[in-house]
């Protein structure tokens, strides 16, 4: 209100080119007052409170002033132009400043954060992109072909999204990736857009190998209890499972026979057990394991099926099993002890078998220094009778 009623308040043309002191100079004073325009001399005998007011004007006055118009649109930069010494920009792609994780002199990657704007429409290149990218070798040229290619079949948003799940499509053609999708799309009998749905699902599928993808499909029905069409259906609903090895599989499946079998509903749901409850296993067996483990020892849920254990969430589960979550931290501070002892022991035995070895040695330099020492004694004494 104070600043309303005076009269000489400069306007913002006249406050261009000037700067109010800043917080860490000299406060005003009347003695300081013969560099200050005119119009400003009267900010001395204003209170503290208007007087701070009107230098935040004028700080804001003058930045304006400095930074000039403000523009809405991003304007495209060549490379890093702000390092000394960086490289001529030659993609074909102009890149536009951001908060990248690429290094400014590192055109690599600067490279594919433009070809990440302007094809895909991102702002900027994704940090675990740049991670992958750090390690492999694949050039720009490559990686360009791919990314517009793809971008043609499945659209930018689709597209971003395999790139984010799996870094490792940049390295292999789209023709190639093509081709396998193809392959895995007749040997699970899809149509076009439910390919889509398994692709998103699992896009490490692009980089696989037909013949690694056909042989663990049809692997399944020996090491779990389905056949041939439920295996189908479980690659359909869990495709991650073709990323599993056929002995993991096996290992993970025979874990589960071995807890089901301790209950006699639990038996005959593994027997006849659906290609979705067994995807939803598979999801997340190690979880669900421990589960079973805890019923089976404490004798809880007498009365469940194996969907009423793997179904329900961690908090549900625990909230009706109160137990759980102390017998998950009981359990786990007995395998660090356990760890522990063993990592004792191997110390020790190590420390036993070195020092076994040294005393060897030092027995070994022993003998071998008294019989030397035998066998110089009596050549010594025959050549002083030879002397003699």
């Amino acid at each position: 209100r104070e600043l309303a009623k005076t009269s000489h308040i400069p306007t913002m043309n006249a406050l261009k080119g000037f700067r109010a002191p800043s917080q860490s100079s000299v406060p005003l004073n009347r003695n300081s007052l013969h560099h200050i325009p005119k119009g400003f001399a009267q900010l001395a005998s204003l209170p503290q409170s208007a007087r701070s007011t009107r230098v935040v004007l004028c700080n804001v006055a003058s930045s304006a002033a400095d930074d000039g118009p403000s523009t809405s649109g991003r304007t495209p930069v060549n490379g890093s132009p702000q390092t000394t010494g960086a490289p001529a920009w030659d993609y074909k792609y102009q890149r536009y400043p951001c908060s990248s994780p690429c290094h400014p002199n590192d055109t690599r990657s600067l490279k594919v954060e433009a070809l990440f704007q302007n094809v895909l429409g991102y702002p900027r290149l994704p940090p675990r992109i740049h991670r992958y990218l750090l390690k492999t070798p694949t050039g720009v040229n490559h990686i360009t072909v791919t990314v517009e290619k793809l971008n043609e079949r499945y659209g930018k948003e689709l597209v971003l999204y395999f790139l984010r799940r799996t870094p490792q499509i940049l390295d292999h053609d789209f023709e190639v990736m093509s081709a396998r999708a193809e392959a895995l799309r007749s040997m699970l009998d899809l149509k076009p857009q439910d390919m889509l749905a398994l692709l998103r699902k699992n896009p490490y599928l692009f980089c696989m190998e037909t013949s690694v993808a056909r042989a663990r499909y049809n692997s399944f029905h020996k090491v779990t209890p389905l056949n041939h069409e439920a295996v189908k259906r479980l690659v359909r609903k869990f495709p991650l499972a073709l990323n599993y090895e056929t002995d993991t599989v096996k290992d993970i499946v025979e874990n589960l026979r071995q807890l089901a079998y301790t209950r006699v509903m639990w038996q005959q749901d593994f027997d006849c057990i659906t290609p979705s409850l067994l995807a939803y296993f598979l999801r997340d067996a190690r979880d669900l394991m421990l589960r079973m483990e805890y019923l089976v020892l404490t004798g809880e849920g007498a009365g469940c099926l194996l969907k009423e254990v793997f179904k329900p969430s961690n908090n549900l589960f625990c909230r009706k099993h109160k137990g759980f979550r102390a017998w998950l931290i009981m359990r786990s501070a007995r395998q660090q002890q356990q760890l522990k002892r063993a990592a004792e022991r191997s110390a020790a035995l190590q420390r036993q078998q070195g020092e076994a070895g040294a005393a060897a040695a030092l027995q070994s330099a022993g003998g071998r220094q008294g019989s030397e020492q035998g066998a110089s004694g009596p050549r010594s004494k025959q050549w002083g009778k030879v002397g003699a």
